[in-house]
């Protein structure tokens, strides 16, 4: 109440106090949740024994998967040029002399050589092929593009 002069002005209500229990912290709250709720940590327990046999399972199979540390480390550059030495041997080829004939005339050429393909003039269009032009093709595309036309042909 609010009293002025002795007269009085105001009231209010104020509420009513709860008493509560302590709330219990640390090793005490944990032993409490124990027996309040065993179900829910033993299941925590086995989840967290599962995902640690896991990861053991997982880095075990790796190990046995992995070479042997001593091979991953040998050096076997040594071997290999060894061996590529051995196999890459390159036969001696005796030098040839070739003896000018009596008269100083040039020796004939091979019996198999072939005569030299005449030169191209790649300035100039290429001829129309004997079956006239590609499907497709104007006389302007074969001016432009038919020494490549032919060159893949003659590739092929």
């Amino acid at each position: 109440m609010v009293f002025v002069d002795g007269v009085e002005m105001d009231r209010q209500m104020v509420p009513s106090l709860l008493v509560k229990e302590v709330t219990v912290r640390d090793g005490e709250a944990l032993s409490q949740q124990l027996s309040d709720d065993l179900f829910s940590v033993t299941l925590f327990l086995i989840a967290l024994g599962s995902v640690s046999f896991g990861m053991y399972a997982l880095v075990m199979r790796r190990r046995m998967l992995a070479p042997p540390p001593e091979e991953a480390l040998v050096d076997q550059t040594e071997d290999v040029m060894n061996q590529m030495a051995a196999e890459k041997a390159v036969p001696a080829i005796a030098p040839t002399v070739i003896q000018p004939d009596a008269a100083g005339s040039p020796p004939p050429p091979p019996m198999n050589a072939q005569p030299p393909a005449p030169a191209i003039d790649r300035s100039q269009p290429p001829p129309l092929p004997p079956n006239g032009l590609p499907d497709g093709w104007t006389e302007d595309q074969w001016a432009s593009y038919g020494w490549q036309y032919i060159d893949a042909l003659g590739s092929q």
